[in-house]
């Protein structure tokens, strides 16, 4: 029978980092030759803290950049940290802005209609002709 498993400071410094690494538990326990149960016994706070560790590192190195000038990262720290973006709008109109005119004819069964809609139908086709006065 194998002796118990006995964590080392080494150890678990791999499991954090392997954890922060995005590795899952079934090949941590793998790579130290260990069961899950083992490995979730003796190494839960690294588990449990080593995504955090890393995302503090990734962090870290981040705004360091960002305070040394670095244009890229300056721009994905405003965009993912305070909300900025790039946005491109596009409205299509007619000529001179004129709203667009359909080409084709549209025919509409007004006997499928409720009142609501027929009224609704008629609104719309007095705002679209020309003023007459």
């Amino acid at each position: 029978m194998a002796g118990e498993h006995v964590p080392t400071d080494q150890t678990k410094a791999q499991v954090s980092a392997l954890v922060g690494f995005g590795i899952t538990t079934t090949e941590i326990s793998q790579y130290l030759g260990i069961s899950r149960p083992t490995l979730h016994k003796y190494y839960q706070f690294e588990l449990d803290n080593g995504k955090v560790a890393a995302n503090v590192k990734v962090a870290q190195s981040l705004f360091k950049q960002c305070m040394e000038g670095n244009t890229t990262s300056m721009i994905f720290w405003l965009k993912t940290r305070a909300g900025w973006r790039e946005t491109s709008r596009h409205e299509v109109t007619g000529p001179d802005g004129a709203p667009l005119k359909l080409s084709q004819e549209i025919t509409l069964d007004l006997t499928k209609l409720t009142v609501e809609e027929k009224k609704a139908v008629l609104k719309a086709v007095r705002k679209d002709e020309p003023d007459k006065s």
